[in-house]
């Protein structure tokens, strides 16, 4: 996402959008760069691309164009006449610094069709005052060609901005090796110095409001002030100094040509890219942990119902996921519905035809409706897509009756593939007895035989130890048996084949349970990256640094708990008993009351108000 800010404090509704779906934020300067830092958004997913000039156009030789004043010396302003780019102090300075004698001009190059300018009428009284100093005001629009010889025609440009978020027009003019007097602050001071320009001394003010216009932003925001009296003792430095502003403007164009052009800015815009490249996509990953990830530790926890409705859920919410519907038809296929499992698996190919998941399962729903031959002609297509699962595939298809020839990647049906072989047949078997062994687990569970269920899950990671839901589940029922260490190693397998924020959790618990404090520190910490949206990696970690003693990173915890989630009747429990253990009665008193607002039957209200009586 490319997007510039001026005004400080961001959108508060922009933050959660960008923290949770937003790859990387590309902003021009390391001034927007702070202002989204500031505003909570995750500082290493922002990076600063600037913006650049055509120095083949935007150069010290552009031909000036021909302007209708007689004056000698032009200084230009150029940008929408708005409060935020200061054109009113720009007026309050020249106005005060020259009178009608000066062979002096203010060209004003107005940006049109903008809403919020305000200093027309301020334009015309000067322009009608014999004594006032010449101002050439321009409102028509200028081609883009136009405009270096628009720079190349004034001596100086002036923009005392209140706020930018780049401020192309200074580097422009920098580029066609013009001076020019900027505010010493914010956007221009990643281009700008005392070297390259004459800098205006500016104020930070503070808005009364948290709010820009109709966006509510997450704190006041602010803007600078520059000093209207520096301003006016630059404009005459500047018109009295011309040798001097002179070579100011040469070290701003050899500025602007070694480090803002186009051609850099692409660079770095390339290189963002091609790491980009190699990271899965934010938005898919947040599909994937609000529903995916969600629904297999239902799935572990022996609730295939519930991960059914959840991942229709998510279908419903993401339906061009290709990922999704391939869960969902995965789930349908194994409850036996083939019908649904079958229109599942056809629109998840329809939106990506190389979809291994869609292309393994739907092989597989073959094998459930005895159609060998389609079986083999769908993992033929997934071997040639990936041609790394040949391995893995290549003996099932020859078990299947197919032929992999030895020099080419097309898989082709034997000549006894149309009907199910003997060995086909046992694939099919196999898979089936699978799912029963895992649906034997999960009831197990369902009916608290948890020694059952343990017999079962440790059935099917024997049986596919590429599994990770039986590794899961597996892990949940011997957690549950007060077993943590031996929960461990299928956790640890299961991670390694599918992570999730819930095997994360789960693992940090059995490291913590068996005394590996900062094994399970470790766990939950990656829980928190690989779902930053996973409450219970907070929770987990609040608990843990209570239990060392580590008041400070709980503390941490708890505010970057509250913030995300400031409803969330866990998160207020434990705030509240860490305020108690700190002896913050005050903190414990709005935690209780928070609680009761939104949760008063959790068990924590009656803990809280028994440790405040």
């Amino acid at each position: 996402m490319i997007q510039p800010w001026e005004y400080g404090s961001l959108p508060k509704d922009w933050i959660p959008v960008i923290n949770e779906q937003v790859d990387e934020v590309w902003v021009p300067t390391g001034f927007v760069k702070d202002c989204y830092k500031r505003s909570g958004v995750d500082p290493d997913r922002v990076y600063v691309i600037p913006w650049g000039v055509d120095t083949t156009k935007f150069h010290p030789q552009a031909i000036p164009a021909s302007l209708p004043t007689q004056k000698r010396f032009k200084f230009l302003f150029m940008g929408a006449t708005i409060w935020r780019k200061g054109p009113d102090l720009l007026l309050d300075a020249y106005l005060s610094q020259f009178t009608a004698d000066d062979d002096v001009c203010l060209v004003i190059k107005d940006l049109p069709g903008y809403p919020g300018r305000f200093v027309a009428d301020r334009i015309r009284q000067a322009q009608a005052d014999p004594n006032a100093p010449e101002i050439l005001y321009l409102a028509e629009a200028f081609a883009p060609d136009d405009l270096p010889g628009l720079y190349a025609a004034c001596d100086c440009f002036v923009l005392p901005y209140r706020g930018e978020g780049f401020g192309l027009p200074i580097v422009e003019a920098m580029a066609c090796g013009r001076p020019v007097i900027v505010t010493n602050y914010g956007a221009a001071l990643d281009v700008c110095n005392a070297e390259n320009a004459y800098l205006i001394p500016a104020s930070v003010i503070w808005m009364p409001e948290r709010r820009v216009a109709h966006l509510e932003t997450v704190d006041s925001p602010y803007l600078a002030e520059p000093s209207v009296e520096h301003l006016g003792r630059l404009l005459r430095q500047v018109y009295e100094r011309p040798q001097e502003a002179l070579t100011i403007g040469r070290r701003a164009a050899d500025h602007v040509r070694k480090n803002f052009t186009w051609e850099k800015a692409a660079e770095k815009a390339l290189e963002r890219l091609q790491a980009l490249v190699h990271r899965p996509i934010r938005r898919q990953q947040r599909a994937y942990y609000e529903f995916t990830a969600k629904s297999l530790a239902l799935l572990s926890q022996g609730k295939a119902a519930e991960a059914e409705t959840l991942l229709r859920a998510g279908v419903a919410r993401y339906p061009q996921d290709a990922d999704l519907l391939c869960n969902l038809a995965e789930l349908v296929r194994v409850r036996g519905d083939l019908g649904e499992a079958d229109s599942l698996f056809q629109r998840a190919l329809a939106l990506e035809a190389e979809n291994a998941g869609a292309l393994l399962g739907a092989a597989a729903l073959a094998l459930d409706r005895g159609d060998v031959a389609e079986a083999i002609r769908m993992y033929g297509r997934a071997r040639t897509v990936y041609p790394e699962l040949a391995e893995t595939l290549d003996p099932v298809i020859v078990q299947l009756g197919g032929v992999v020839p030895a020099d080419a990647p097309t898989v082709v049906a034997g000549p006894d593939a149309a009907c199910p072989t003997d060995v086909g047949q046992q694939v099919v078997d196999s898979q089936r007895a699978l799912d029963d062994l895992l649906a034997a687990g999960r009831a197990a569970l369902d009916r608290g035989d948890l020694p059952a269920a343990v017999q079962a899950f440790t059935e099917v990671t024997t049986r596919d130890p590429d599994l990770a839901a039986g590794h899961s589940a597996l892990a949940m029922a011997l957690l549950a048996l007060d077993r943590p260490a031996e929960a461990i190693a299928p956790l640890r397998r299961a991670l390694a084949l599918a992570p999730t924020a819930t095997a994360f959790n789960q693992l940090g618990v059995a490291l913590y349970q068996t005394g590996d404090l900062d094994g399970a520190a470790a766990a939950f910490a990656d829980a928190q990256r690989t779902d930053p949206a996973d409450v219970a990696a907070y929770l987990n970690l609040i608990d843990l640094h209570r239990a060392r003693g580590q008041y400070a990173p709980a503390t941490e915890t708890v505010k970057e708990a509250l913030r995300r989630w400031p409803d969330h009747a866990d998160v207020l429990a434990a705030f509240g008993v860490l305020c108690v253990e700190l002896g913050d009665a005050e903190g414990a008193q709005i935690a209780l009351q928070r609680l009761q607002a939104v949760a008063p039957d959790h068990a924590a209200v009656a803990a809280l108000r028994q440790a405040l009586a």
